[in-house]
């Protein structure tokens, strides 16, 4: 506790960014569906804003993990350029995660602009990179800690923005190398990949986090590439 509080003592003083900047490889779990097994050997828990009891939390915190809340953010059908709608209600989806005691937050669906008829709107690559860069900024007001979703192709102009990136299955699309940009700039890239990993060697070598689970991401079945590039349970 004193530690803590010399930290915090530390930002108000200084204005000091205080939100958590995990570095390349470090390990982590993703979990959103089921009870959650909180017995795994990572650095970082992902799991379900809304669900995840906060006892459990208290848990997670208290082992010294970061805890990171996954929450639907702009769904296709979600005019994303209306930030005087959906501002206040991603404000308060942030605020709820601060309130539970959370390190960062991966907002999911941050590139609506890719979708074929853009959910019905008329959402262009700009105005993905202003919604994105809003969030970005509303969660380090409030010290959280932000990854990129996918959204590979904006990963140029984001990378400077949020603090670290996570990404379903750029193995499997030899989509891998757009995520460099975060290693070269010291922060983590969390890789999850659905099919049979065959590629953790390479993973390791080029500084990613990579995680092999189910598509139901509900805790079970998973494996992680090790240190040495080898894929293990855990």
């Amino acid at each position: 506790m004193v530690a803590v509080s010399v930290v915090l003592i530390f930002c108000v003083i200084s204005f000091a960014e205080c939100y958590w900047k995990p570095t390349p490889l470090t390990n982590w779990t993703w979990q959103i569906m089921g009870t959650l097994d909180t017995s795994k050997n990572v650095v970082m828990y992902d799991i379900d804003l809304w669900d995840t009891p906060n006892n459990t939390i208290t848990a997670l915190k208290n082992a010294g993990k970061k805890v990171i809340y996954y929450f639907r953010n702009g769904e296709s059908w979600l005019d994303i350029r209306r930030l005087d709608i959906l501002g206040p209600i991603m404000a308060a989806r942030l605020d709820l995660a601060k309130a539970k005691r959370c390190d960062g937050v991966e907002p999911d669906n941050v590139d609506v602009y890719t979708q074929i008829n853009g959910g019905g709107f008329r959402v262009t690559y700009q105005d993905q990179i202003i919604y994105n860069t809003w969030l970005a900024r509303e969660a380090h007001a409030r010290d959280l800690s932000v990854g990129l979703k996918n959204d590979l192709d904006q990963v140029p102009d984001l990378v400077s923005h949020f603090d670290w990136a996570i990404n379903e299955q750029c193995f499997v699309y030899n989509e891998c190398d757009t995520l460099q940009p975060f290693i070269r700039a010291n922060k983590a890239v969390f890789n999850c990949e659905y099919a049979t990993h065959r590629n953790c060697l390479k993973a390791v070598q080029s500084k990613m986090s990579s995680i092999q689970a189910t598509l139901a991401l509900d805790g079970k079945n998973m494996k992680m590439c090790n240190a040495q590039g080898q894929l293990v349970p855990f």
